[in-house]
């Protein structure tokens, strides 16, 4: 248990991490109504490339990358199949996303950064390439919504 201010709150145990609050709480437990990715519950059966471990990856020229914005999506869908169903299936592998994004991470003056590993020309925004490792603000906002 944590205090914040004169509000008690359950910090989940077993955590590789510790959330730095600076003021702020993390809520545990928003209506359903309210969560993200609510309505977009994984299949238990997946037609999408994984990897041995069942993490979710991405095909690109040639090779299989990991790629932070799908696996975090995919653990949310599998989070929302857990919370619909209760099958603990979709948890564990709603925690090999999460464990796969934590474990590629790069941690810079504290903070986690989620690369993709590979290099990647965007087709719809013409002249724009990124070199690996390259980073993107929706996976960074994602990966909040997986780990909270």
């Amino acid at each position: 248990m944590g205090r914040q201010g004169s509000v008690e709150t359950t910090v989940p145990a077993g955590l590789p991490f510790t959330f730095g609050t600076h003021g702020f709480r993390c809520v545990l437990d928003v209506p359903d109504a309210m969560r993200p990715w609510r309505d977009r519950v994984a299949p238990r059966e997946d037609a999408g490339t994984h990897d041995r471990d069942g993490v979710r990856m991405f095909r690109w020229n040639g090779g299989l990358h990991d790629h932070p914005v799908g696996q975090i999506q995919y653990g949310l869908e599998n989070l929302a199949a857990y919370r619909r169903t209760g099958d603990a299936f979709f948890l564990d592998r709603a925690r090999a996303q999460a464990g796969r994004v934590v474990e590629r991470r790069h941690e810079r003056r504290g903070a986690w950064f989620f690369p993709y590993p590979f290099d990647f020309t965007h087709a719809v925004h013409t002249g724009i390439s990124y070199e690996a490792p390259w980073y993107s603000g929706m996976a960074q906002g994602e990966a909040l919504s997986l780990f909270a």
